[in-house]
């Protein structure tokens, strides 16, 4: 499987830091193995709101419910019918988020730098928290406990409508139906969601995307979705 990269972020400015790991994460990284990040040492406070950092050999990942999850055919093959497979169409959305078909439904994919992701309950609601760059993993969690509610958006909003109680984050390579690891879920109420994606950083510090789980009131009369997707029309692809 070759790593897809996104052309956003050439030229923009890399840390020298990432999430730590140790020596057996770096093996189960290599082997496409999900792994938790390490606990904060004992005399940092372990944040409740902080579920596993899971992170791929370069592929994006896909949010979905279990059910569409099971349709996902990854580097397998097409839930859709396409020439290319479920994974590729993941690798060729170029924003930060995208609603891409998966068999009769939806995934949400995460595009951009393949980043570690978890899912963060922040005050405001679920959030989706991509480490770009950060010190430590107690910092990480410091400065995400302190999420401000005004950041930069980089993109507009995208609505996708979640029909189950949990949501799925994993590996866009994997087969849905046959996950070997790399995966997150979280209890989710059922409803349409309008997904943000925000950049919080202080520079030479840390960088993270931020993707706030915000609930939507409305659809067209048609049923589709209003929200446009950078400059486009945010149908599923």
């Amino acid at each position: 499987m070759s790593a897809c990269r996104s052309p956003r972020r050439t030229g923009r400015r890399k840390y020298a830091f990432r999430l730590p790991t140790s020596s057996l994460s770096c093996r189960l990284r290599q082997s496409i193995f999900a792994v938790e990040a390490p606990a904060p040492p004992a005399n940092q406070p372990h944040s409740e709101h902080f579920m596993k950092w899971i992170y791929t050999d370069g592929a994006p990942f896909i949010c979905s419910t279990a059910g569409t999850r099971k349709q996902w055919r990854g580097t397998q093959g097409s839930s859709t019918g396409a020439a290319v497979t479920d994974y590729e169409r993941a690798c060729n959305e170029s924003d930060y988020l995208a609603r891409i078909a998966c068999g009769s439904s939806q995934v949400l994919a995460l595009g951009d730098e393949p980043a570690q992701a978890a899912f963060v309950a922040a005050p405001s609601g679920l959030v989706i928290a991509r480490w770009i760059a950060c010190e430590s993993l107690a910092e990480a969690h410091a400065m995400l406990d302190e999420l401000p509610g005004d950041l930069p958006h980089l993109q507009a909003a995208v609505q996708f409508t979640v029909n189950a109680s949990e949501l799925w984050m994993l590996d866009a390579s994997a087969t849905g139906s046959d996950l070997n690891g790399i995966c997150a879920v979280t209890p989710i109420e059922p409803g349409t969601y309008n997904v943000t994606t925000e950049r919080f950083e202080t520079v030479g510090s840390f960088e993270f995307l931020i993707h706030r789980w915000l609930r939507a009131s409305s659809f067209n009369e048609d049923g589709g979705f209003s929200t446009r997707l950078g400059g486009r029309s945010g149908t599923a692809r």
